[in-house]
């Protein structure tokens, strides 16, 4: 509202000062924006200065409250969807997505942990996979390794199928453990990553999730 209209602060205080001034009703503004909340609704500067009963700071949920959103998650699954969605309500519901999703995984730091955690994260997203109507595309990339990308999003083999799911990464994790050791830039694999999920234009913005698996 006030993005779209930045007069809104102004218009509020007119209507508190003269509409309502002897009504009992009681307005509750809430934003995401730390910096707007301040600045230009509890700010000295802000029209509505003076004009707030109360303020509150509504803090991320914590790991125990987001079990609540997902209870037939197993312990693994829950503490990578806190780890993902810091406990913010609004992320942990966009797991719950609608269209085609992109997962692109940084690996590094030991890979049969790696391995295990992979599957956690994958595990996130097979009911999507089963419903026969999602496709979820994986992208692989190691961070240890003399080669760079293991599985690259936007090719063929990167969409998965939960019934080949386990021999697909069984035949890519033995392909990794083959490979000559040797480390690469996170920063660089960062944008190698990014350049992944954008290059894919099927996929909705919010459809698209990174891990960095490292240890």
């Amino acid at each position: 509202l006030a993005k779209a209209d930045k007069s809104v602060s102004s218009r509020l205080q007119h209507i508190i000062d003269h509409v309502w001034k002897d009504g009992k009703l009681f307005l509750i503004l809430c934003g995401s924006s730390m910096s707007f909340m301040e600045y230009q609704v509890l700010g000295y500067e802000s029209p509505l200065y003076g004009r707030h009963t109360g303020q509150y700071k509504i803090h991320a949920l914590n790991y125990k409250e987001i079990t609540a959103f997902n209870p037939e998650l197993d312990n693994e699954q829950q503490a990578l969807v806190y780890g993902v969605t810091g406990g913010i309500p609004h992320y942990i519901n966009k797991l719950d997505v609608d269209g085609d999703v992109d997962v692109v995984i940084l690996l590094g730091g030991g890979m049969q942990a790696n391995r295990e955690t992979v599957d956690s994260a994958i595990n996130l997203f097979k009911p999507l996979m089963m419903n026969g109507k999602t496709k979820v595309k994986l992208g692989l990339i190691s961070l240890e390794k003399g080669e760079e990308i293991i599985v690259d999003l936007n090719s063929e083999e990167a969409v998965l199928d939960p019934e080949t799911y386990e021999e697909f990464i069984t035949e890519k994790f033995a392909y990794i453990n083959s490979l000559p050791g040797g480390s690469t830039n996170l920063h660089s694999q960062l944008l190698e990553a990014q350049k992944m999920l954008d290059a894919d234009t099927s996929v909705r913005t919010e459809n698209k999730y990174l891990f960095v698996l490292a240890t």
